[in-house]
């Protein structure tokens, strides 16, 4: 089994007159964290502004959803009311047509 290769950082270090301490080595991977903790402080507030945003277009679809619902129960009774009217005019004429019917003694 062949050893690891070397990344850059270990041969920056290997190269150096100083023997790999663990000190040293506690160095290397407490400046990788760094760098990792810098990424994460941006992506973390990349994220909070993705929620915010979020956030807003809930609201913006919530409202369409109440307007769309009232929209939809005045449609329903307007049309309701337009129904009750047309059969009280459909009662109506069903009348009159019964009353020329026997007033004139025919079958329309």
């Amino acid at each position: 089994m062949e050893a690891p290769k070397p990344n850059d950082a270990m041969k920056r270090e290997n190269n150096k007159s100083h023997p790999m301490t663990l000190e040293r080595l506690g160095r290397m991977v407490a400046r990788g964290f760094e760098s990792v903790d810098k990424r994460f402080d941006g992506i973390d507030g990349r994220l909070a502004a993705v929620e915010r945003r979020l956030g807003s277009v809930e609201l913006k679809v919530d409202d369409v959803h109440d307007a769309v619902t009232r929209l939809e129960e005045g449609a329903i009774l307007d049309l309701h009311k337009w129904v009750q009217t047309l059969e009280r005019s459909v009662k109506g004429l069903a009348k009159q047509a019964d009353w020329i019917e026997s007033a004139l003694n025919v079958r329309l």
